[in-house]
């Protein structure tokens, strides 16, 4: 069994922390049996998912039965990492100092509507230090589908720190089954990652000291080769993608129209990659700096985006522009049908426009090199956050607070402008929202 310990501000965060018996995630058997499609589907359709038709439902689910042939055929494996090897890693391995992700769970007062994501802790005891020894604090928070909505938190996240690595993931699920795809990779993505031998050869020893100054937060560059590190994601985003076409046979989870965004940030001392498929966003800024700044933001992968919109126009997709009042926002199609209408261009899952040019692949940035004496900091966010709410306005608000507010009130405050936004713009309708603070630069 796991200890839950509660958390501040009033909130319903918990972190389970995991014990020795290995027990696989903590997921509730009943929301992993429970019936997705009907329970997810928003009813505002300007910002969240496109309400499919009961023809094209029907097209999707001949599509999920061809998926199973192929694997029966041997062109698709099961996945071979399970829930319970997984849980053995975190909390065995030896340069593991933490796994930490979201939970899912089929409590009613989880989906809530406010209601803030349980999260499994392994190897840290003391859920505290991860704000006062890493200076890593988090906020999943459960949006609003409409009235009365009971619908799964899809966002997710982890934090896993690896051989002096920080690796922090965030996911953004939609569609039916968009939740099960997010709590899948965003736990497999950082697994993968570790087994990577491009990876974990660069262990917290590999540094050259001669080349720190006596903070112990440099990095001499030329120790570690970059095309190791880009070699290391692109694989381990391409495993993860695969694991997750094996687990949704494997699992009964329909991945057509279901899928989910990911952004990673992952740091050594002063020297930071990213990687990221779709709307999830990282920013960094300084809060000593004469001027709050953004010095480094990631890229969304929107379907107008300029190198996007031609793979997928150019893979046979069709991007439509859905024009309201107030705003216009561009969605993906297989040409000639109304499903899935997907507003990103690069994500996990959607395999019903993978042929369409919709890819997993990330776009990789790193390494980037940043000055940790500015007190440097970074946020990584879900779209919740991102769709009203601009880099620039969140790295400003951030620099003001810190060092006369904790951290922890700072990204409470920071979920709540987000919800306070949604419901200025859209009424009762407000995303998922998912964030992440991290004061980077802690010693080692």
């Amino acid at each position: 069994m796991t200890d839950k310990v509660g958390r501040g501000m009033n909130r319903n965060q918990t972190v389970a922390v995991a014990g020795k018996q290995f027990n696989p995630l903590e997921q509730d058997m009943q929301m992993l049996r429970k019936a997705e499609r009907s329970n997810t589907l928003p009813t505002s359709f300007r910002r969240g998912d496109i309400e499919i038709k009961q023809e094209d439902l029907k097209i999707l689910e001949e599509r999920q039965v061809q998926l199973k042939g192929r694997q029966r055929r041997g062109s698709i494996t099961l996945s071979k990492t399970d829930e319970v090897e997984m849980s053995r890693f975190w909390e065995s391995c030896d340069n593991i100092e933490l796994h930490l992700h979201g939970k899912l769970s089929s409590n009613p007062s989880d989906n809530i509507p406010g209601a803030e994501r349980e999260a499994v802790l392994y190897k840290l005891k003391e859920p505290k230090l991860l704000q006062e020894k890493y200076k890593f604090i988090y906020s999943c928070v459960k949006g609003s589908k409409g009235y009365n909505d009971t619908s799964p938190n899809q966002d997710n996240f982890s934090y896993t720190v690896f051989n002096g690595w920080d690796i922090i993931v965030v996911m953004d699920g939609h569609g039916s089954c968009g939740h099960r795809v997010s709590t899948r990779v965003v736990q497999t993505l950082p697994y993968y990652l570790c087994h990577s031998t491009k990876f974990n050869k660069y262990t917290h020893n590999n540094t050259n000291d001669t080349n720190k100054t006596n903070d112990n937060f440099h990095t001499d560059i030329h120790i570690i080769n970059p095309e190791d590190i880009h070699q290391a994601l692109n694989d381990a985003f391409g495993k993860a993608s695969e694991d997750l076409l094996g687990f949704a046979i494997d699992s009964d989870v329909d991945i057509q129209a279901s899928g989910s965004t990911c952004v990673m940030f992952l740091m050594k001392d002063d020297i930071f990659y990213s990687a990221n498929v779709g709307d999830s966003r990282i920013c960094i800024g300084y809060s000593k700096a004469e001027k709050s700044e953004v010095i480094f933001e990631t890229l969304d992968h929107k379907p107008s985006t300029p190198g996007e919109k031609e793979r997928i126009e150019a893979s046979g997709g069709e991007i439509r522009t859905l024009r309201y009042d107030d705003f216009t926002v561009d969605r993906i199609f297989v040409k000639g049908f109304d499903y899935p209408g997907l507003c990103m261009a690069r994500s996990f899952g959607d395999e019903c426009v993978k042929s369409c040019g919709v890819i997993s692949a990330p776009e990789i940035t790193g390494p980037n090199k940043i000055d940790l004496n500015k007190g440097a900091f970074m946020v990584i966010a879900s779209d919740g956050v991102w769709e009203f709410i601009e880099s620039q306005w969140c790295v400003k608000a951030i620099s003001k607070k810190l060092g006369s507010e904790t951290a922890e009130r700072i990204v409470g405050k920071l979920s709540k402008e987000a919800r306070r936004r949604w419901k200025q713009e859209e009424g009762e309708y407000c995303d998922d929202i998912t964030c992440c603070l991290m004061q980077l630069g802690r010693k080692k």
